[in-house]
C-alpha cells in the first residue's frame, strides 16, 4: 500500500469508486488535508483534455480537410513571406519548392496505398468471393446476350 494511505489512515482499496472524499472516511482524518489531496486517495473519473470540446459540433470530413488545408497553406505562406525566420539557404532553395515536393509526396503515398491494396486483395476473402461471384454473374448475363466470354 502507498505510504500516504498509511500516513492518513485511509485504505484506498476499501473505497467505492468515484465517491466524494468526505464519504466513508475515518472522521479522525483532518478534512483540510482530504480536501487538498483527495486526488491521491480516490480513483478519478476520466476527464477530457478540453472539457468544452463536447459542446462543439462534430466536424465533417470535408470540414476537417478544409481546416487542414488552411493550416498548411497558412504555414507555407508564413514561410514564403519570411515571417518565420529560416537560414538564407533554406529560404531561397527549399521553401519555393515545398508545394511541388508535397504534391509529389502525396501522389507517391496514394500510389503506395493503391499498390498495397492490390497486393493484399486476396487477403480479404469476403471481398474476393463477392468480386468473383459478380464476375461469374456478368459472364452468365453476357452469355445470355450471345457474347463469347471464354
Amino acid at each position: 500500500m502507498h505510504p500516504l494511505f498509511l500516513k492518513f489512515g485511509i485504505n484506498a482499496l476499501e473505497q467505492p469508486p468515484y465517491t466524494s472524499p468526505h464519504e466513508s472516511l475515518d472522521p479522525s482524518v483532518n478534512h483540510l488535508l482530504i480536501n487538498q489531496f483527495h486526488f491521491l486517495f480516490l480513483p478519478q473519473k476520466p476527464t477530457t483534455v478540453l472539457p468544452y470540446l463536447d459542446l462543439l459540433p462534430n466536424m465533417t470530413r470535408a470540414q476537417q480537410t478544409i481546416s487542414f488545408g488552411l493550416l498548411v497553406s497558412s504555414l507555407y505562406l508564413a514561410l514564403y513571406l519570411q515571417l518565420i525566420p529560416l537560414p538564407p539557404v533554406v529560404q531561397e532553395q527549399v521553401v519555393p519548392v515545398l508545394p511541388f515536393w508535397a504534391l509529389v509526396s502525396f501522389g507517391a503515398l496514394l500510389l503506395f496505398r493503391l499498390g498495397l491494396g492490390v497486393f493484399t486483395f486476396n487477403d480479404v476473402p469476403d471481398a474476393h468471393k463477392e468480386l468473383m461471384s459478380e464476375i461469374d454473374q456478368a459472364k452468365v448475363d453476357l452469355r445470355k446476350l450471345g457474347v463469347d466470354v471464354d
